[in-house]
């Protein structure tokens, strides 16, 4: 079996590496290094993972780097595994999609080519881990609370809607929220704390459209939809997300659209609710599928054969 190692520099992006993982883990041996273990509880979920460490003693044949847009310098790095960076086989996650790809990148805009679309955590065992009634109600709004999402919606959803607790999961950057009774802030929790809200959430809202901040429909992706197809969520998200991934749930286009479909979601039967969240599921599987792919076909790009 071949040999991967996930490179991890910076503390970003974690979610994307346990993706990645559990893409890969079925036809290769599956390592992790990564310069921020000690931080948010990350340790504890690499060893219940049972993820190795990375090894100076094995020749890996590919190294994928999770780093944003920066590759990790030298002098951040292990020698042995600068070392290892420089005998080649490297793939790299961009997190801003380019018009042209480079061999051995991989995009997660899911309008690139051969792109991998986040979708699996490993960490589903947290769903299912609080009682269906502590959950009925509970949107999710996961994220940096920052400026490219409409928060200053939620003030407004929380005053008409009091019968449905919002629960925001997240690290505070730079935005505040008007406090209110029913919107619960959990900022910078350990990874399976904040798992575990998402993964007993009942619907998930990601609070982005194309005119606030396009980014996330022309170049970059949202870990909104990681977490809405990790933990089987449907969605109450602009129409413009649907038309890019497929996301189940309800769509809208204005403000006043959103607090109506809200308003829907939260009253939806259960066998309604249930279908939306099958829907989610199947729609993983396919993706996951074509991850697999994409990610074999981009690794055989750096010239060893893949599987042989």
């Amino acid at each position: 079996m071949k040999t991967v190692l996930l490179l991890q520099y910076h503390r970003p992006h974690f979610e994307v590496v346990l993706a990645l993982r559990e893409n890969l883990k079925h036809e290769y041996d599956v390592h992790l290094w990564s310069d921020s273990l000690s931080q948010f509880g990350r340790a504890s979920v690499v060893s219940q993972l049972e993820i190795p460490g990375f090894d100076p003693g094995i020749a890996y044949d590919y190294i994928v780097i999770v780093s944003g847009e920066e590759d990790p310098p030298e002098k951040a790095l292990p020698p042995e595994l600068w070392a290892a960076l420089n005998r080649g086989n490297v793939a790299r996650v961009l997190h801003r999609f380019k018009k042209e790809r480079n061999p051995g990148v991989i995009y997660l805009y899911g309008g690139s080519e051969h792109p991998f679309i986040p979708v699996v955590t490993g960490l589903d065992y947290l769903k299912a881990s609080e009682a269906p009634d502590q959950v009925r109600g509970r949107f999710l709004i996961q994220g940096n609370i920052e400026n490219r999402r409409n928060y200053d919606l939620v003030e407004v959803l929380a005053g008409e809607n009091e019968s449905l607790d919002i629960y925001m999961v997240g690290i505070k950057v730079k935005k505040e929220i008007a406090p209110k009774a029913n919107v619960l802030e959990f900022n910078n929790l350990d990874e399976q704390d904040s798992h575990r809200i998402c993964a007993n959430s009942r619907f998930i809202l990601p609070m982005i459209d194309p005119i606030r901040y396009s980014g996330y429909f022309k170049d970059r992706f949202t870990s909104s939809v990681l977490m809405g197809f990790a933990y089987a969520l449907p969605f109450v998200a602009h129409k413009a997300l649907f038309d890019l991934y497929p996301i189940a749930g309800f769509p809208y286009e204005t403000d006043s659209e959103f607090l109506e479909r809200v308003s829907e979601a939260n009253s939806v039967s259960e066998s309604c609710y249930n279908a939306l969240a099958q829907q989610m599921v199947s729609a993983l599987t396919k993706i996951f599928t074509k991850n697999t792919e994409n990610i074999k076909f981009i690794l055989g790009e750096l010239g060893s054969i893949v599987g042989a």
